[in-house]
């Protein structure tokens, strides 16, 4: 019979199998289309799961009334460092995207760059209004279930 721990511990190593599994698969897309010069149709599988696993995620939160949305569990400091490191990877990502397309494809950077800067504000955007939904969502279910509490 499983305990309320022992629930705990195997959902915990379930989540992290799933995080490097993701991680894994995003370094494989990467790869694949910056080193090895694949094209978005070559890499179909990879494209879809990192595009589907956070969106499973969100709705799955959604259904289950929980908000993945919790500062208390890391500090301003410590979002404010992963959101650099965020940046500067994609950053990375692109400018050796950009590099090699010019170089082999002999694409002007100049028809590449309104593309990219309109999916990095959409992108930022979304992440923002996303957040400040989930903001809202967490203090309405923290009211909630402290109402439930009280009675």
């Amino acid at each position: 019979m499983m305990d309320e721990r022992m629930t705990q511990v195997r959902n915990k190593i379930l989540s992290e199998m799933a995080m490097i599994m993701y991680v894994f698969v995003a370094a494989a897309f990467a790869v694949k289309v910056l080193l090895l010069g694949k094209g978005i149709r070559d890499c179909v599988v990879e494209y879809v799961v990192l595009i589907l696993a956070p969106l499973y995620q969100y709705v799955r939160a959604r259904q289950l009334k929980f908000s993945l949305y919790q500062p208390e569990n890391s500090g301003r400091k410590q979002r404010v460092r992963r959101n650099l490191v965020s940046v500067t990877v994609g950053a990375l990502v692109f400018i050796l995207f950009f590099w090699r397309s010019t170089r082999q494809e002999n694409l002007d950077a100049n028809e590449m760059v309104p593309g990219v800067l309109i999916f990095a504000a959409v992108f930022l955007l979304t992440k923002v209004a996303i957040v400040r939904i989930e903001k809202k969502r967490a203090d309405r279910l923290e009211r909630e279930y402290e109402d439930e509490g009280e009675e």
